[in-house]
Parts: C-alpha cells; sequence; structure tokens
C-alpha cells in the first residue's frame, strides 16, 4: 500500500512540476542575420509548436525543465536547441543544406522548379517559407497529419512595419463549406451523444431551448431591425433583433445545463410600443408568428467587422486570408451599391504576447480597413487557446455598432478556441448574450487547427447570435490540414464568395414600397442557397404559384412522411406531415417573399420554389 501511495505522489509531483510553465522567446536568422520569416519551432517530442513571425521572431511555451527545441526550415538544415532553466532568449541562426541538387518551390499561381541556389535566394527575396504548424495535445485527437504547405509573404526585407503589405497573393484561392444549423430540424443529432454531452459541459452552453419569432408588419412587410425579448415574469431572459427577415432567435437556459420550463412570454417593442406574442412556443411546436400594426421602416446602413486570430498558428493561411477578405469588401461594395456600408477590424493574440488586440474602427471609408487588414501578420502563441474572448470583447464594445443598421456582422476568423478556464467560459457566455441583445449576428469562420469541442462552441454562437458556421477545406491545398465538420453534407465554396454571398443573404430586405411579384422575387435571389431546389426524381406539384397564402402540394406516387417550408437563406421555418397524397399549407402569417417547399427521399433532398406574394 506504502509504495502505491509512493508512486501516486510520484506521479502527482511530476504533474506538478510540468504544470509549471515558462515562456521562451527568440529569433530564427540565416548566416547572414537574415530573419527566416515563418521558421518552424517545435518543443522535441511533442506535437506543441509555433512559426517566427515577420521579424523572425517566436515565442513558446514550455515546461519550466531542461528542454529542447527543433527548429526548421526551408533550404537550411534542421538544428535542435538544448534550452537550460532561466535561459528564456534565444538567437538561433540556420545553416543552408548543401546536400540539395533541386528544390521544388511553390509559387502562388503556378509550380516552378529551381536549382539550389536560386531556390534559395527566391525565398530570402520573397519571405517563402513551407512550414506546418502542429497542434498541441488538445487538438491532437481531431487533427490529421499536418502537411507541409507554401505560404507567400511578399514582405520587402529591412521594411518598417507600416509599410509591410501583402502584395501579390491572389484571392479566390481558399475554399470553404457553410454549417447552417437553422437547417436542420433537429439540433446535434450528428454528434454522438456523449460527445456532445462533453463538449456541453466544457463550454457550459446547451443551445436546446429554441423559440423562433417572425415579425411582420402592415402589407405583409418583415419588420426588420426590431428588439424582441423573452421575458419570464418581469425577467428578461434572452434579448435579440429581428433580421433582414423580419426574423429573430430568442433561447432559454443558453449557459444552464437544467431545462426547467418557465412561464415564458415574448415581447416586441416597435414605435416605443411593447406588442406581446399570444402564447410561446418553441421551435418544435412551431414559430412564434405576430403581426403588429406598424409600416416598414428599412434602414440602408450595413456595419460589417472582421476579427482575426493573429498568432503564429494562423501562419499558414494568413496572408490567403487578408487577400480573401480584401476581396469580400469589394464584392459585398458591388453587390449592394445602394447601402451605407461602414467596415472595421480587431486583430488579437493572446496575453503576454506583443499586443493583445489592434483595432480599426467601423468606417465608411473602406480603404482603412483593408490597410489595416494587410498590414496584419501572424506571430506569438505557443500554446493552442487564444485570447478570443479579448478580441470578441473589443468587437463587441470598441467599435460603433449603429443600432439602426438593418444588419451588424462580425466575421470571427480564428483556428483555436478560447481557455477553458472557468473565468473565461463565463465571460464567453456573457459576450454571446451581448452580442445577441445588440443584433450582431457572429459569422465564425474557422481554419486549419479547430478541433471538435471548439467546433461545438462556435456552431453554438454562432446559433445563438443568428449566424452561421463557415469553415475552411482542404480542397485549395492551402494550409495544414482541416478537420471535416459533424455535419451529414456541405458543399464546397470558395470562401471569399461565400463570405460576399453571406452578406447579401443577411443584409438584402425588399424596399419597403416594392411590391412582391414573381419576376422581381426572382431576380432579387438568381441563386437559391443550402437547400437548391434540385431536378425532381419524384412526380409532384404545388399550386397556385405565386400565392397569396393557401397552396396545395400534391404527389403522383409515394407520399414523402414530412414536407419543409423554408427560406432562401436555408433556415427552416415549419414542417408538415404528409399523410396523404395532397396536403393544403397556409403561408398567409408569412411575410411576402420567396420560400422553398422540400422534402427527403431516399437521402436525397427535393426543393422546389414558392412566391408568396401579398394579396
Amino acid at each position: 500500500m506504502k509504495k502505491i501511495l509512493l508512486v501516486l505522489l510520484g506521479i502527482l509531483f511530476l504533474v506538478e512540476g510540468y504544470a509549471q510553465d515558462r515562456i521562451i522567446k527568440g529569433i530564427v536568422t540565416s548566416t547572414e542575420n537574415s530573419p527566416l520569416i515563418g521558421a518552424f519551432v517545435t518543443l522535441r517530442g511533442s506535437g506543441h509548436g509555433t512559426v517566427a513571425d515577420l521579424d523572425g521572431k517566436f515565442r513558446i511555451q514550455v515546461p519550466d525543465t531542461l528542454v529542447a527545441l527543433e527548429v526548421a526550415y526551408t533550404g537550411f538544415k534542421t538544428q535542435v536547441v538544448e534550452v537550460k532553466v532561466g535561459q528564456n532568449d534565444l538567437k538561433i541562426q540556420l545553416t543552408e543544406r548543401m546536400d540539395l541538387e533541386e528544390v521544388v518551390v511553390s509559387d502562388d499561381l503556378l509550380g516552378r522548379s529551381f536549382s539550389k541556389a536560386a531556390a534559395v535566394s527566391e525565398m530570402r527575396v520573397r519571405g517563402t517559407a513551407s512550414y506546418s504548424m502542429a497542434r498541441s495535445s488538445v487538438a491532437s485527437e481531431a487533427m490529421p497529419a499536418p502537411a507541409m504547405a507554401p505560404v507567400t509573404a511578399d514582405y520587402a526585407a529591412g521594411a518598417s512595419f507600416a509599410d509591410r503589405e501583402v502584395k501579390s497573393v491572389a484571392a479566390g484561392q481558399l475554399t470553404a463549406g457553410e454549417l447552417h444549423d437553422f437547417s436542420k430540424w433537429e439540433l446535434w443529432q450528428d454528434i454522438a451523444a456523449s460527445d456532445l454531452e462533453s463538449y456541453q459541459k466544457s463550454w457550459k452552453i446547451y443551445p436546446k431551448q429554441r423559440y423562433a419569432v417572425q415579425l411582420v408588419g402592415e402589407k405583409g412587410k418583415p419588420l426588420v431591425n426590431v428588439k424582441v425579448l423573452l421575458k419570464d415574469g418581469a425577467q428578461v431572459v434572452w434579448e435579440s433583433f429581428t433580421d433582414n427577415t423580419g426574423k429573430a432567435e430568442l433561447w432559454a437556459n443558453l449557459f444552464k445545463e437544467s431545462q426547467a420550463e418557465s412561464a415564458l412570454s415574448i415581447h416586441a417593442q416597435v414605435g416605443g410600443k411593447s406588442y406581446p406574442f399570444k402564447g410561446v412556443t418553441t421551435f418544435h411546436q412551431g414559430i412564434n408568428m405576430l403581426k403588429v400594426p406598424a409600416y416598414c421602416d428599412l434602414n440602408d446602413a450595413v456595419d460589417i467587422a472582421f476579427m482575426v486570430d493573429a498568432t503564429g498558428s494562423m501562419g499558414d493561411e494568413i496572408h490567403y486570408l487578408q487577400a480573401e477578405l480584401a476581396d469580400v469588401i469589394d464584392k459585398v461594395k458591388d453587390t449592394l451599391p445602394g447601402l451605407s456600408l461602414r467596415t472595421g477590424s480587431i486583430f488579437y493574440r493572446d496575453k503576454g504576447e506583443e499586443y493583445l488586440t489592434r483595432t480599426s474602427p467601423l468606417q465608411s471609408d473602406l480603404k482603412p480597413t483593408l490597410d489595416f487588414i494587410k498590414k496584419q501578420a501572424a506571430g506569438g502563441g505557443g500554446d493552442y487557446p487564444e485570447a478570443v474572448e479579448e478580441g470578441l470583447e473589443r468587437a463587441l464594445k470598441e467599435l460603433d455598432w449603429n443600432p439602426k443598421a438593418r444588419a451588424r456582422l462580425l466575421f470571427m476568423v480564428l483556428d483555436a478556441p478560447p481557455h477553458q478556464d472557468d473565468t473565461t467560459v463565463h465571460k464567453m457566455a456573457q459576450l454571446t448574450q451581448l452580442a445577441a441583445a445588440k443584433g450582431v449576428r457572429i459569422i465564425p469562420v474557422v481554419a486549419s487547427g479547430i478541433n471538435k469541442s471548439a467546433e461545438y462552441l462556435f456552431r453554438s454562437i454562432a446559433l445563438a447570435t443568428n449566424g452561421t458556421y463557415v469553415f475552411l477545406t482542404d480542397d485549395s491545398g492551402i494550409g495544414n490540414p482541416h478537420i471535416k465538420p459533424t455535419t451529414d453534407e456541405w458543399e464546397v465554396e470558395k470562401l471569399n464568395d461565400l463570405m460576399a454571398r453571406l452578406v447579401y443573404q443577411f443584409s438584402y430586405a425588399p424596399d419597403c414600397e416594392e411590391e412582391m411579384v414573381e419576376e422581381n422575387i426572382a431576380d432579387l435571389w438568381p441563386n437559391p442557397i443550402r437547400t437548391k431546389p434540385s431536378e425532381a426524381t419524384t412526380l409532384w406539384k404545388l399550386f397556385p404559384n405565386p400565392t397569396a397564402g393557401p397552396l396545395t402540394v400534391s404527389w403522383e406516387e409515394s407520399t414523402p412522411e414530412e414536407v419543409f417550408l423554408s427560406d432562401l437563406n436555408g433556415k427552416i421555418l415549419k414542417r408538415f406531415n404528409s399523410l396523404d397524397s395532397r396536403i393544403e399549407l397556409d403561408l398567409s402569417a408569412f411575410p411576402a417573399g420567396s420560400y422553398l417547399i422540400g422534402f427527403e427521399k431516399d437521402g436525397k433532398w427535393e426543393a422546389k420554389q414558392v412566391f408568396r406574394i401579398q394579396s
């Protein structure tokens, strides 16, 4: 028994010893003292590492013991450096490899082969580094083996920070998909129950009690940017704003494991008056509909902000992301020419880094945002989690969001979750609720490094704020491997096109005086997304189309068990049991607009577009 206790004590002391970490800082250069941008620094014997920034500098968190760092860079000899306790500032010089007859350097647009000397010269001038970032063991359970991928920095040697800009990385290279949980009737069915329980307990977020709201005004127009409250007696449980389609999402017990039912009520605040909804139903029971004696009041303002993780682990993709974000801003400007667009940006790292956050305020002149984004670089890091909560807090509290804007969108571009201590988890909950209360829709855009637990967190935040979840894919061949999301299917798109599409979807609304008829509805939505109408394999029809409300759907052969109504954002609005070859639907409670009627058969989705017009 004593021996067992001694062994246990020994293990405890060992764990405690490793729990005491230190930060090693350093710089990686060539023998000619040129910084090696993107040099890969790892703690030997682990999957834990980081990459050098634009000055060749790095930071890495290691145990407070004698450790060995392995430093690698394309075209140079890998070096192992032993670092003693108390030795926390390093200068590491790598020597060129002379045993390479030929090195293949991938250009952004085409592959080229150079002699060894030409390849090294090219890398020095252009800062081209092939490296991969192995995440810590926290992510290893979901990460495939890392791959080497070229990243072009294009920085002039010796240029000041203010002068360094990404010059020639082309937009339209990164590929991505969208996981739109609102397009599902049942949430989280794709995640194993044991995994789901683990994620929920880790992040203390439980998106289960959903209350969907649709607000309609006079002439069947959706009421946009209206405050909606979910109350338990006099206490406000959740607060949000209607989106560009007049819908809002409300949640009860979002941060509580207990799912006890309460006597809840929903109220819409329009023109200084509070209008109660008649009864309250969860989404499983249907959408809460309310028609208010108010007219459409549509503001032309749209606010868009980009919150970006700038730690070293983003080095494999950040230059491409900068090009994509700049292109998104240009696309949005062209797609929504009649709107008053403001953009801003927050870049963040982690506590103890060179900086915690950097901010470019929301402003109507788009150039300062573009310049700010282009001048940022990845650096620092060393552990897996980053200060996501700090970036989010600055984005919500320091950016001057327009309370009258028809859309307030925050793209959260990152490859790691926040820290998981109780204080940070609680702060993330508060900030998520604040985003909903401000009507800021959060759209996570996750890069390589995200594990399944982080995926659950960011999907939940997207749900809580009426946003959607975007993830980079391996189809581009750029960056480290990306995990596939836990879902049934998705479509691969160019990231810049996907993000521009989301801005359009979340910002467009028909003019208050515009008459909604079949022709101009089809023009306004040229490419229905997510649940795209397919070539029907089943003989079925719906009529009349357009309709002022009543709609008949009939089948000439096998009838599906359920029929779904969704909007063109892919959000499911209602389901109908189909027990006969003919069902009668009523869309009159919904605003005038375009919708999809669809069902699943033999594992395939079929849908047709229907137009709801005002009678």
